[in-house]
Parts: structure tokens; sequence; C-alpha cells
């Protein structure tokens, strides 16, 4: 399939999904990202480390919930340094 024809299937899909806003697909932010494999195996390992971590909290809450409480004003704090996009209204 070629390009002009992988685009006419997609818009095909999108319309008939109602899937524009007014004239324009929505998808017209989809953009593949090119990786080199380097940067590949490090995102991968990037997330295997966040994956096992949030495994590790979650086996932690199951196991003592009187964790939870110091999870939430963790999570409330944020990291240091970081602004929030969360309003204290």
């Amino acid at each position: 399939m070629g390009l002009r024809a992988t685009w006419e299937a997609l818009t095909d899909g999108l319309r008939e999904r109602n899937l524009f806003f007014g004239t324009r697909p929505l998808a017209t932010v989809m953009r593949p990202r090119f990786l080199t494999q380097q940067q590949y195996e490090l995102l991968q390992r990037g997330v295997e480390l966040v994956v096992a971590a949030l495994q590790r909290l979650g086996d932690a809450l199951l196991a003592d919930a009187a964790l939870l409480p110091h999870c939430a004003d963790a999570a409330g704090r944020g990291a240091p340094g970081a602004r929030s996009r969360l309003s204290a209204a």
C-alpha cells in the first residue's frame, strides 16, 4: 500500500467514525517516532524500571494498607522542584 492509499484509508476510517473537527481529521498529530536501536533499548529499559517500581509499590500497598495515606501525601507533593498543574481550589 502506497503513501497516498494509506492516507486515504486512514481518512476514510476517521470519517466513518466521525473523527473530524470540521473538515480536519483529528489524526493530523499522529506522527511516527523514529528511534535508533540504542534509543529504543534505553527507552525500553527505562520503562522496565518504572514498571518494576510501580509493581513493588503496588505489592507493598497490598501487603500494608497503612502505607496508602503516605503514598497519597507524597503524590500530592510531587517531585521536589516540580511545578504542579493541579490547582489547590
